[in-house]
Order: structure tokens, then C-alpha cells, then sequence
């Protein structure tokens, strides 16, 4: 074998496989709501909540990694009977039609139990009891319009009927009631969907974001790491 010396050693090269990890995308749309004015323009706000995304936990703390303010306005938004009516995530099976009919239920049943009770004074006691009286009644009926199985919204069983008996009662209580009824249960009207919308709400879904921040993350407070039954039973109620 003349001139033909062994054959060369290919070195076989070293391939560095670097595992690319995707970072987390959260669609945060309220970070417009930080600043109040974004009110003033209703218009420009996004109202399809799947554009939304629940603020996420750190997850080496596992503490919030969103400030108090954006973590109260999302679950505010997504909770509270007003708003919920507005903004709405695409294919929710609590519809937009079902949440207006969940507000007129409010309001037909608290006209109905201020006409009922204007004999007493519209004092305060009674605007919170037949704000507290609203809670369950509103949890039942929006449990009930969520109930679907096989395509049918079987939960609409219990729904209308709670509607249509709100609306024969708020007809009927009035006319029975004596003159000046009408007059006296205007300020228990007003002002128990005032204390229902103004404070119980707001300020239940303030002090669960505050005491999550806390670490009461998984009974009382509200997060992503909250119990999914109790935390629904709850909301429901609007907190």
C-alpha cells in the first residue's frame, strides 16, 4: 500500500441542544383600567374576557406577581352583577341575554320586597336585609341558567320561574299596598341595591384579593389557587 497511511479520525463534533422553554404570555387587557379616565371611554375597553387572563402566582414564591389594584379590577369585572352583564367570555354558558335577565331578577324581586316591607321604615337594617335576602336568590338563578346537558339548558326549569313569580309579585304587591307605599319603599329600593352594588360586592371581592395577597390563598381568599367549588359558590354571590 504505497503513500496510503491510515484513515483520518473524523472528531465527531459536539452538539449543543439547548431546550428553548416558551415564556408565559398572560393577555393582560386591564392594564388600561389602571388608570380611571379608561371610565370616561367605555367605548375602547375590551369586553370578550377570553382576551383576558387570570393574574398569575410567581411560581417559585407562589405569591401574586400583579399588583393589588389589577388583581381587584379583573375579579371585580368578573364578578360583579353590572359588570359581568358587559363583559363577557366568548362561549360562556351564562350568556349575555341570561346576565340582563339575572339584573332584572334583582330588580324585580328587591322592588317587590321594599313594597312588601313598607310598612316599616326604611331603615337601614331592613336596606341590608333584603340586600343579603338578594344573594342567594341571584347564586340560585345563575347556578341554574349555567345547567346544560345534551344541548338543552335544563336549568332554565328553575330560572324562569323565579323570573316570571318576581314579576307577578312586583305587579301585584304595589297595587295592594297601601298609597303612600310607593313613596316609602323607594329609599329601600335605592338603597339596598346601592349597599348590593356600591359595597357588599366591591368590597367582598376587595377584602378576598387583599387576604390572598396574604396568603389565604385557597379558602378565603381569591387567586388562582382557590378552592374551584367554594370559590364558584361564592362568586355566585358576587364576591
Amino acid at each position: 500500500m504505497t503513500g496510503d497511511g491510515p484513515p483520518s479520525r473524523r472528531t465527531p463534533k459536539l452538539l449543543l441542544k439547548k431546550k428553548w422553554i416558551d415564556p408565559v404570555e398572560q393577555r393582560i387587557v386591564l392594564g388600561e383600567w389602571t388608570n380611571w379616565r379608561s371610565f370616561l371611554t367605555p367605548t375602547r375597553l375590551d369586553y370578550d374576557m377570553s382576551h383576558w387572563d387570570e393574574p398569575e402566582d410567581d411560581p417559585e414564591t407562589g405569591k401574586p406577581m400583579a399588583p393589588f389594584k389589577e388583581r381587584f379590577y379583573y375579579y371585580l369585572v368578573t364578578r360583579h352583577q353590572l359588570f359581568t352583564c358587559f363583559f363577557v367570555r366568548a362561549g360562556d354558558s351564562f350568556s349575555r341575554y341570561e346576565r340582563f335577565a339575572d339584573l332584572t331578577n334583582t330588580l324585580l324581586w328587591t322592588w317587590a320586597l321594599t313594597v312588601f316591607s313598607s310598612k316599616h321604615n326604611a331603615t337601614i337594617i331592613w336596606i341590608i336585609m333584603v340586600a343579603l335576602f338578594m344573594t342567594p336568590l341571584s347564586a340560585i338563578f345563575k347556578i341554574a341558567c349555567r345547567i346544560q346537558c345534551c344541548g338543552v339548558e335544563w336549568g332554565r326549569v328553575v330560572s324562569i320561574p323565579i323570573w316570571l313569580v318576581g314579576l307577578i309579585i312586583a305587579i301585584v304587591i304595589p297595587i295592594e299596598a297601601e298609597d303612600n307605599a310607593i313613596e316609602r319603599s323607594a329609599y329601600s329600593f335605592f338603597g339596598s341595591l346601592a349597599f348590593e352594588w356600591f359595597f357588599k360586592r366591591p368590597g367582598g371581592s376587595a377584602m378576598r384579593v387583599w387576604l390572598y395577597g396574604k396568603g389565604w390563598n385557597k379558602w378565603i381568599g381569591i387567586g388562582p389557587k382557590s378552592k374551584w367549588w367554594f370559590d364558584k359558590a361564592v362568586s355566585n354571590a358576587g364576591l
